[in-house]
């Protein structure tokens, strides 16, 4: 999964897979690992349930927005095999990786002389 910095909010999409007929519970959580919560993205947990017929629902998370440029960063989300009600963990499908694209300009010298002058303002982007 693909994220923009400055987008704020990344929305995943977890699908529920076979029998629609009872409810089902499931705890996520986002994990570190090069994006730092926090730092670039707000930590998140708690439970899907799914009602009977239900099969998709949506988890918000914060992306925190800067104005360094930074390399593309990682961080997971992930069902938990703790907590699961009527449901299994699938063997492949319980963690998806988000990458946050940073949009911010690449650091360069081209606007040395409005940094030296204090006129940081006046650098686009």
């Amino acid at each position: 999964c693909f994220a923009v910095e400055s987008e704020c909010l990344f929305q995943i999409d977890v699908q529920r897979l076979g029998n629609l007929t009872g409810t089902s519970e499931a705890h996520f959580a986002t994990r570190d690992h090069s994006a730092l919560s926090g730092r670039e993205y707000e930590s998140t947990r708690g439970k899907l349930v799914f009602r009977p017929g239900e099969y998709a629902k949506t988890i918000d998370i914060a992306l925190l927005d800067c104005r360094m440029w930074d390399t593309v960063l990682e961080f997971y989300v992930e069902i938990e095999k703790e907590g699961l009600v009527g449901a299994v963990r699938g063997e492949y499908l319980w963690q998806a990786r988000v990458k946050i694209i940073d949009d911010d300009s690449f650091p360069t010298s081209r606007f040395k002389n409005e940094i030296r002058n204090g006129k940081v303002d006046d650098i686009p982007g």
